[in-house]
This record gives C-alpha cells, structure tokens and sequence, in this order.
C-alpha cells in the first residue's frame, strides 16, 4: 500500500504498472487502513498482485544496475565512517 506524496512516485508507477499495490490518497489515515485491511482480508489479492509485482521486477529491473547502485551506497556508507 503506497500513498501517493513527493517521493513515493517510483512505488505509485510500480504499483499502478504492475498492479502490485494499492495507492491511496495522503494524509488519509482512514484509506490506508482500508487498504491494509482489504489486503489483509484477500489472500488472493496478495498472491496475485506478489507474482505480479515478481514478473514485473524480473521483465523490468536489471540485476546488474541495482547491484551497482547498492554498491555506491554502501561504499558512500563506508567512505562516511571514515
């Protein structure tokens, strides 16, 4: 479940695209909850929308580049601990 505020606009294509999630609005409390609560409550929901957001990730996100961008970032972790 994603609301849809600055910053969380990579999770809101993610999960419209893939259909791997639900957005609801910001600053709604009361959606968010009845977000979870219905995932909660639909096993079948989630399995679907877990293997669709499985075969986006595999049709869409390329091992090698997230690799190197975790590799910047811990290696910008390490530099700062320096």
């Amino acid at each position: 479940v994603a609301t849809a505020v600055p910053g969380t606009e990579v999770a809101q294509v993610v999960a419209e695209r893939a259909r791997c999630g639900l957005v609801v609005p910001p600053e709604n409390a009361h959606a968010l909850a009845d977000g979870i609560q219905q995932l909660m409550g639909d096993p079948e929901a989630r399995a679907r929308m877990g293997a669709s957001g499985r075969a986006f990730a595999e049709r869409e996100i390329e091992a090698d580049a997230v690799l190197a961008a975790f590799e910047r970032e811990a290696m910008g972790l390490v530099r700062e601990t320096r």
